[in-house]
């Protein structure tokens, strides 16, 4: 790899100082008021939420669409699904990063992260929905580490695997649909995915 011009080298290191300088602004957001925000909705009336229930309801249907978008869109468009086996142009995230994949295993980390704030909401007697999850959590994470780099290549060579990784997925979001929103009282709502 060529080294970098001083110019680049300068701008790069600003790059990155401002992304710190954006991620700790983010977190120290999320840690004050937002916190506050999403455990005390009723005292920001300004806010989308009433009660603490539309929280988890958002929260629980935001999981349900980050799983079906991991599932239809980032898997499901270089394969070509929902368009008579062709792959539209423009259907590979990050192309030019080569983080396809990556990306769609990050998305889905983000969905077992968000989930650990669910689980203590989860009833005792409802204890199973977390079990459930944490199982086809693994399976959906083991089978999308399992599609081989890169994805444009493992679309084209072994199919079978990027589909078993939908199946994966697709159980996953069974589960946080029917499991645990229900453990958690949740209204499950469509997204614009829906109706595969």
């Amino acid at each position: 790899m060529a080294a970098l011009s001083s110019r680049a080298a300068a701008y790069a290191a600003s790059l990155a100082t401002d992304l710190v300088a954006q991620g700790t602004t983010l977190v120290t957001v999320w840690e004050g008021e937002w916190a506050g925000r999403l455990t005390d909705p009723a005292d920001w009336p300004d806010d989308p939420y009433d009660t603490a229930q539309d929280v988890i309801d958002e929260w629980t249907n935001r999981l349900l669409f980050t799983v079906e978008d991991v599932k239809a869109v980032r898997l499901g468009g270089p394969l070509g699904d929902g368009d008579g086996g062709l792959v539209p142009p423009g259907t590979l995230e990050s192309p030019y990063a080569a983080r396809s994949l990556a990306d769609a295993r990050d998305a889905l980390a983000g969905v077992g992260d968000a989930f650990e704030g669910l689980r203590p909401l989860i009833p005792a007697d409802r204890a199973s929905a977390a079990r459930d999850f944490d199982l086809v959590f693994a399976g959906a994470t083991d089978a999308l580490a399992r599609i081989p780099e890169p994805l444009p290549d493992a679309v084209r060579v072994q199919p079978e695997v990027v589909v078993a990784a939908q199946d994966a997925l697709r159980e996953l979001q069974v589960t946080v649909q029917v499991e645990v929103a229900q453990a958690l009282s949740v209204t499950v709502v469509f997204n614009d995915n829906d109706g595969d």
